[in-house]
């Protein structure tokens, strides 16, 4: 069928579209001639306008993200554009480096070497390294890559600067490490998986006598191992092939003249970056001073604990020597003693009356001189006893104890008034007969000393301390000059007469000597007719550690 003829209203219609559409195109081909659009695409999607600022965009934003710094220079070095990094870089904002001289960045000692190098980047591109300097004066190290190009017709250099701090820091490590290991005086060896020698450091030279050229490349077995340790070296070895540790162990080596040495070796993996194993690394260090040090300590022992033993022999022999002595002399001293006291009773007696006052009197000093004799001799036994008579170590309730020693000491003295004040006291580990003496002692001389006080007072206590349990006797008696303390415990020391107060001064002596054998001590405080007090201290423990004092010379 024919076309049908347009209207004229058709007609009208398309002439106005053509016309548009002509004018469409008449403003692109201008926008293309001044440069704002920079192609025209017809495709099947219809016209696709590509302009120079919209193609640059996704490269300015990649530019911006880059963690490297971007800059283009004009050919003098001065800064037309940097991104946020390089700006980070020098510690700056970014409006103070635009427009600058990037020569003014540079290290001082880098200035000739940048020249250089930025001429030549004029003519092609480039890469080298050089030093950047920040605001703060830090140094930065740096690596250059750069581009010549041209901007607006100008000649100029596109540069990316990386940041080398990180791979130098790596460096300056790893440099100082080699240091450290060339300068340690133990032997430091890597070796391959497969056990041949990769390092050798001077330790190991000094150590083996092997200089590195001539041990790297062999087999560390063959090396330094004696064929008795092979077993061992390969288990070591197998056991860092599996992921395992050798860990640290004491072995023997070889050196080249075929001489053993006792070494600590310490064997551990080496991996590389991504974690695999891909070698060994042994730390050698010669330790035959310090087993001839310990062989010698084992000598010393072994002669000291000899010495020990024929000291505690020759010391047993003299305590029963010293025992047979005592039983002699009591026995013998005894004798004349009785014979003294009695026939001197006689002649009391039987001639009495025909004796005046100073000669009765005269011969009871010498009744009471022999009775006292009698009673030292009966004081110096139980002192040689106290350090001969087997422990029986056991739990005391010090408090029941206490108690009964005092009740004992009022009963024998009833004519008098005599306070007690007795707190709580800690139990305590020790042998009862003994410990009781001590009581008996401090407790018996508060009652002697305070004779002479209208009511005599009485405080007894205890409590934990520490590792210790202390007790203490205080009383307000005669007390005693603080000059004379240290002579409160030896054997027969006294600090009053003995027409004020009896006894032999053996008493505190056996108290003291009772608690050395318990690891415990003594003391006391005390002022001329101001009272005293009596401390003594035992040490928180089992049976076994009470025992521990066995028998005291």
């Amino acid at each position: 069928m024919a076309d049908r003829p347009m209207t004229p209203e058709e007609m009208q219609a398309e002439i106005l579209d053509l016309r548009a559409r002509l004018e469409e195109a008449q403003e692109t081909i201008s926008a293309i001639r001044s440069g704002d659009v920079d192609a025209l695409v017809l495709g099947s999607e219809g016209e696709q306008i590509y302009t120079r600022k919209g193609a640059e965009e996704p490269y300015r934003v990649m530019v911006e993200a880059m963690t490297e710094g971007a800059v283009t220079l004009a050919v003098d070095g001065t800064i037309l554009y940097c991104n946020a990094r390089f700006a980070d870089l020098l510690k700056l904002p970014l409006e103070y480096t635009l427009g600058s001289a990037l020569q003014g960045f540079v290290a001082p000692a880098e200035h000739h070497h940048f020249e250089t190098c930025l001429r030549r980047s004029r003519e092609a591109p480039s890469r080298w390294e050089t030093a950047l300097q920040t605001a703060e004066g830090i140094r930065v190290p740096v690596q250059f890559s750069t581009h010549p190009l041209k901007v607006d017709s100008q000649e100029a250099i596109a540069a990316v600067i990386t940041d080398l701090s990180a791979i130098a820091a790596a460096a300056e490590a790893k440099s100082r490490l080699a240091l450290i290991v060339e300068s340690s005086e133990d032997a430091i060896v890597s070796t391959s998986l497969g056990g041949v020698v990769d390092s050798w450091n001077a330790g190991a030279e000094q150590l083996f006598g092997y200089a590195a050229e001539e041990a790297i490349g062999r087999p560390l077995l063959e090396l330094l191992v004696p064929p008795k340790y092979a077993n061992e070296a390969l288990r070591d070895l197998e056991a860092i092939r599996s992921g395992g540790r050798a860990g640290h162990q004491e072995t023997v080596r070889l050196r080249k003249d075929g001489t053993p040495i006792d070494v600590s070796a310490t064997a551990s993996p080496i991996k590389d970056s991504s974690g695999r194993i891909i070698g060994v690394s042994s730390i050698l260090r010669d330790i035959t001073a310090r087993h001839l040090a310990e062989d010698e300590v084992r000598r010393l022992n072994a002669e000291l604990e000899q010495r020990v033993a024929d000291r505690t022999a020759r010391l047993e022999a003299a305590n029963k020597e010293l025992e047979a002595f005592a039983y002699s002399v009591s026995h013998d001293l005894r004798s004349p003693l009785r014979a003294i006291d009695g026939f001197s009773r006689k002649v009391v007696e039987g001639y009495g009356d025909r004796l005046d006052d100073e000669g009765r009197r005269e011969l009871q000093i010498v009744r009471d001189s022999a009775q006292r004799m009698n009673q030292l001799i009966d004081d110096i036994l139980a002192f040689s006893r106290t350090g001969r008579l087997e422990m029986a170590p056991q739990r005391v309730n010090m408090e029941a104890m206490a108690k009964s020693v005092a009740e004992e000491a009022r009963q024998a003295e009833p004519e008098r008034s005599i306070e007690f004040a007795i707190s709580p006291l800690p139990p305590a580990w020790g042998d009862p007969a003994l410990l009781r003496q001590v009581w008996g002692n401090l407790i018996g001389n508060a009652v002697k000393f305070t004779r002479r006080r209208p009511v005599a007072q009485i405080e007894i206590g205890g409590q934990v301390e520490g590792g210790e349990i202390h007790y203490w006797v205080k009383d307000n008696g005669a007390g005693f000059d603080m000059a004379y303390a240290g002579k409160l415990f030896g054997v027969f020391q006294r600090l009053h007469r003995q027409d004020e107060y009896e006894g032999s001064g053996v008493g505190l002596a056996i108290a003291q000597r009772i608690l050395h054998r318990h690891n415990g001590r003594i003391w006391a405080e005390g002022q001329r007719d101001g009272g005293a007090t009596f401390h003594f201290a035992l040490p928180v423990s089992g049976p076994d550690e009470a025992h521990a004092g066995g028998q005291a010379s």
